[in-house]
């Protein structure tokens, strides 16, 4: 009888649905299993690579600990050899699997990675490394500003010609800026050693000097010319740059945008800096497969007139989101929303994201009525509440989408009523993830016919995004909610959506052994839409944020 660890089709399952740490443990159970599994474990290493890769070294315990301070450290590093082939055979091995690895600056992580790099003096160090993701912010002499050797020293040693994705875009970064000089040398060694990146993604504030001045840019226009497989690119104000901008809309594959405005340094309005519409038009042929344009405000909305102004960039677009990290009103989210309707008609999926701004009212009149002009099948909305409306106030969402397909909202609690408007007025609805309020102000069973309710035909699953508070319990995390107000929260939800719904808690609830309370609802939505005669099977759907 074959050894259970030595049929294949066996393995691939085991595989596939067995998780890491335990694929891990049985790497050793047979040579073809080692074969299988190892290409699944090593494809993506944590934060904590660089020791992990430390562990396959010999005398791996003798090197410089990353509890020492940086300077001890660095003196102990600056003495290491190099290893003879024989001691890295064992690296060799596993380092080949290595698809997808972070590069932080931490200081224990630059003691780690500083002398794995110095011991193994291969490159690159991971041959067949496809997405790196990296941070560039360390200090340049006390300085916010990231220098052409933290820069190109910190990427240089993983660059490869398999390499398709460059990801710097670390929170740490966002008050760092790079100097045109530094980016454009940076971009042209990856042009060189990396033709086939298909994203591009790097720190807030590129492109900027200390000053604001971006100077020629044409070298770093040409490098971005030659990255012929680009499809996503993201940079600072140096991508409004006509050369660059140039480039950039003649890449064949590049689908999506980002602008990030430097947190560092603003054009003011009426200066010699200040955003002006390019003079001469971008070719028609312009951006041919661009779909997807997101920005980054730090305050004021000049970039977004600006952008909205060069018709060749936007009028394919079919979505738009916004980050904003400083303050915004209700107008001006009006406005932006204003400008996409005017300029990009096709535009079908929009994401805001005020979470980092002051507090404001994302479902005013106003921001609603603007919204309600685009023909959104996705919509994700995301902020801070107004202490006006903390209090609560029954039926505030109204939003009427007749093809919306997939809604997300963060920051603002829905009610009951709230997502009796939803199922009336979005009749294709398939994935809703929203805060609810589970309190007294939900309906029990008995009170749910009076309420003369509007069903809705589609099937959605429901992720209820925030713990929420039940009638007797303080968090509907527990799995001690009282059976009655399982079966009011399944009643409101089946009354909503009788053909099919499912819910998914936004906890993690792998690690808790205890039936989650979404399963139970789950379980007497099942018994519910039974009674009812309705089909209980269902298609997951998968959620999709951004698309064509």
């Amino acid at each position: 009888m074959a050894h259970l660890f030595e049929i294949p089709e066996l393995l691939c399952l085991v595989c596939e649905h067995a998780q890491r740490p335990d694929l891990a443990r049985l790497l050793t159970t047979s040579r073809r299993f080692f074969e299988c599994a190892t290409p699944v474990v090593w494809r993506v290493l944590p934060a904590s690579a660089p020791r992990i890769l430390l562990g396959l070294l010999p005398d791996a315990d003798s090197h410089p600990h990353v509890n020492l301070s940086l300077i001890i450290a660095e003196d102990l590093i600056r003495d290491l050899q190099p290893l003879d082939a024989q001691s890295v055979v064992r690296f060799n091995i596993y380092a080949a699997h290595v698809r997808r690895v972070t590069r932080s600056q931490t200081r224990q992580s630059n003691i780690a990675w500083n002398t794995l790099l110095k011991l193994i003096d291969a490159r690159p160090i991971l041959p067949n490394l496809q997405s790196l993701r990296v941070s560039l912010a360390v200090l340049d002499r006390y300085i916010r500003r990231i220098s052409v050797q933290v820069s190109i020293l910190s990427i240089e040693p993983y660059l490869s010609p398999d390499l398709v994705e460059i990801d710097s875009t670390h929170d740490s970064d966002r008050y760092y800026y790079m100097e045109p000089q530094t980016l454009t040398q940076l971009v042209s060694r990856i042009a060189q050693v990396c033709p086939r990146l298909g994203s591009l993604k790097l720190s807030y504030s590129t492109g900027c000097t200390d000053v604001g001045h971006t100077g020629d840019l044409s070298q770093l226009a040409s490098s971005l010319g030659r990255l012929h497989n680009l499809r996503a690119v993201r940079l600072g104000f140096v991508i409004l740059d006509p050369e660059v901008l140039v480039a950039l809309g003649s890449l064949p594959n590049l689908e999506s945008l980002s602008v990030n405005e430097s947190f560092t340094h603003r054009p003011w309005p009426g200066s010699d800096e200040a955003l002006k519409i390019p003079s001469a038009p971008l070719p028609d042929t312009s951006f041919p497969s661009l779909w997807h344009l997101g920005i980054n405000l730090n305050d004021g909305f000049e970039l977004v007139h600006y952008i909205w102004g060069i018709t060749a960039l936007v009028r394919r677009l079919t979505s738009v989101s916004m980050h904003v990290f400083g303050g915004v009103t209700c107008t001006q989210i009006c406005d932006f929303v204003s400008a996409i309707r005017k300029s990009s008609p096709l535009v079908t999926g929009l994401y805001i994201d005020c979470t980092k701004s002051l507090p404001i009212a994302l479902f005013s009149p106003e921001v609603i009525g603007s919204l309600t002009q685009l023909p959104l099948q996705r919509l994700r909305l995301s902020g801070k509440d107004t202490p006006n409306n903390q209090g609560g106030g029954d039926h505030r969402l109204r939003l009427e989408f007749p093809s919306m397909e997939f809604l997300q909202i963060r920051g603002y609690a829905l009610s009951f009523r709230d997502l009796a408007f939803i199922a009336e007025h979005m009749p294709k609805l398939q994935q809703l993830l929203v805060p609810v309020k589970l309190d007294v102000n939900w309906p029990s069973k008995h009170e749910l016919h009076p309420l003369n309710l509007t069903p809705s035909l589609s099937q959605i699953r429901f992720h209820f995004l925030s713990a929420g508070t039940t009638q007797r319990n303080s968090t509907v995390a527990s799995s001690e909610i009282p059976q009655e107000e399982i079966e009011a929260i399944a009643a409101g939800l089946h009354a909503l959506w009788p053909s099919c719904v499912a819910c998914v808690a936004y906890q993690n609830l792998r690690k808790d052994p205890k039936v989650s309370w979404t399963g139970r609802v789950n379980a007497e939505l099942e018994r519910l839409r039974e009674v009812d005669g309705l089909d209980n099977t269902r298609t997951d759907i998968v959620p999709t944020y951004f698309s064509k």
